[in-house]
């Protein structure tokens, strides 16, 4: 195998690395997107025991008429506790919005370095700036391939590499 056949390889295990590590990252994201919405499902269950209970509370508050309170003043005493309860629960849902956003952004920021690191990643232009015009030259003047090979004392891909290059083959 020539150098230029491990460099290949050597990059396509390059690749592939980068695959795993973004799919790594994107399941890890995927674990904490999950935890996230695992917790506002029960912030938003433990708000609907707490709607639940508010609306016991009034239900028996207004069997008892003879109490000092008025309705109105009932719903205030009501809405003002559970606005109580709630505060925690917004403020929690907020900081996991906030993190969310972070884990987002920094995602992105991630991708596009490996996108960028990617893209300085490629094959190169050509096999050797005199062998390209040796190998074109021979070729246009009608030598095949297996004769160009030996003479240059060149790989058969090499050769078919720099005749794709020049639009040749």
């Amino acid at each position: 195998m020539s150098l230029q056949e491990y460099l290949i390889i050597g990059v396509g295990m390059m690749v592939l690395l980068l695959v795993y590590y973004i799919f790594s990252r994107d399941s890890q994201q995927n674990r904490q997107m999950h935890a996230i919405a695992s917790a506002v499902e029960t912030l938003n269950h433990q708000l609907f025991k707490l709607e639940q209970r508010m609306h016991e509370g009034l239900r028996t508050m207004e069997s008892h008429e003879k109490d000092c309170m008025n309705e109105a003043d009932l719903r205030y005493e009501l809405e003002v506790g559970i606005s109580e309860h709630t505060k925690p629960l917004k403020t929690r849902i907020h900081e996991l919005e906030a993190e969310l956003r972070e884990q987002k952004e920094e995602l992105r920021k991630r991708i596009m370095h490996v996108e960028e690191n990617f893209r300085v990643l490629s094959l190169p232009a050509s096999v050797n700036g005199m062998d390209d015009e040796r190998i074109v030259s021979l070729f246009k003047k009608g030598v095949d391939i297996e004769t160009i090979t030996k003479e240059l004392r060149l790989s058969k891909p090499e050769v078919e590499f720099v005749l794709k290059i020049n639009q040749l083959k």
